[in-house]
């Protein structure tokens, strides 16, 4: 799931340093390619154990081709991952262990998929998260936070969004029989004043539904949001705060708060956004019992 906020600082700069840096490969007759690509290298350590890390996140390429025709452009995009021997050892939160396991040296990662846009219209259909992700009104890099909604992605999944001016409206349908797939979604969102009104909906296969209210407020460099989600197999909910602050156009901090199931979580965090280069860092923690300070720091290569 895409772990950025809709309408806070932070998310802005991260986006924009991916953007800045796509490339275009090859342009004729109204048949584009770009291409882009991230690397990350991270200190980590979670708050289950007080074991230390260092890792390399897995460098990615983004291959985004499209063609213009009259009534509209026909796109794709594929994220490809050349996974590091580093990205794929984890810890394990009983022993404190560091365990590798394996992984294919290439391979599609996360979202992959072809669309079709026309105006304010956009349909996509592949690999695709459900339209519950874009309800997601937080500051987290690596933290955990009270959100209830499960993060569901499938490569039979039919996207369709509409984005006027001041609202938009998504939805979702998983063909796949797979188990715990999400049946369907809805999103939608209002834009008021510098304020942002978000809801959603999701059914799971087995009568499981979730659903979630937000609202953010953005105001020249500062942001706020507060989000409230519940998901009812588990009969659960939690709340999210979070606040931003853009120091420069470069720099950005952030903070939440998320209570759910009597733990309460907390997070701070920065950006620095140097174009091509990004240092980021973060120390989270929560309530629960024998739990450790957590963070992160790293610095992030787009090219």
């Amino acid at each position: 799931m895409k772990k950025l906020a809709l309408s806070v600082a932070v998310s802005s700069i991260a986006l924009a340093a991916v953007a800045a840096q796509a490339g275009t490969v090859y342009e004729k007759d109204g048949l584009s390619l770009d291409i882009s690509g991230q690397i990350a290298f991270e200190a980590v350590s979670n708050t289950s154990t007080d074991v230390n890390a260092f890792k390399t996140d897995d460098l990615n390429l983004f291959i985004e081709p499209s063609l213009a025709l009259e009534s509209g452009t026909v796109f794709g995009y594929f994220d490809i991952e050349a996974a590091s021997p580093t990205e794929f050892n984890t810890i394990d939160e009983d022993s404190g262990d560091t365990v590798e396991t394996s992984a294919n040296l290439l391979q599609l990662d996360d979202e992959y998929y072809l669309g079709y846009q026309t105006g304010a219209l956009t349909v996509k259909f592949g690999n695709v998260y459900a339209a519950s992700d874009d309800f997601w009104f937080t500051n987290e890099l690596d933290s955990d936070v009270a959100i209830q909604i499960p993060d569901n992605i499938s490569d039979e999944t039919l996207k369709v969004s509409y984005a006027a001016d001041a609202f938009t409206v998504i939805g979702s349908y998983d063909f796949s029989d797979a188990e715990d797939a999400t049946a369907y979604a809805v999103f939608a969102s209002y834009d008021v004043a510098g304020a942002t009104i978000a809801g959603t909906y999701e059914s799971i296969e087995d009568a499981e539904t979730a659903y979630g209210v937000a609202v953010a407020y953005s105001m020249d460099a500062i942001g706020v949001a507060a989000q409230y989600s519940a998901e009812t197999e588990g009969e659960t909910s939690g709340i999210d705060l979070t606040a931003s602050y853009s120091i420069s156009s470069e720099l950005s901090v952030a903070g939440g708060y998320g209570m759910a199931d009597e733990v309460n979580t907390y997070y701070v965090n920065t950006w620095y956004d140097l174009g091509a280069l990004d240092f980021y860092g973060e120390v989270y923690g929560n309530d629960a019992d024998d739990s450790e300070i957590g963070y992160v720091f790293g610095v992030d290569l787009d090219f």
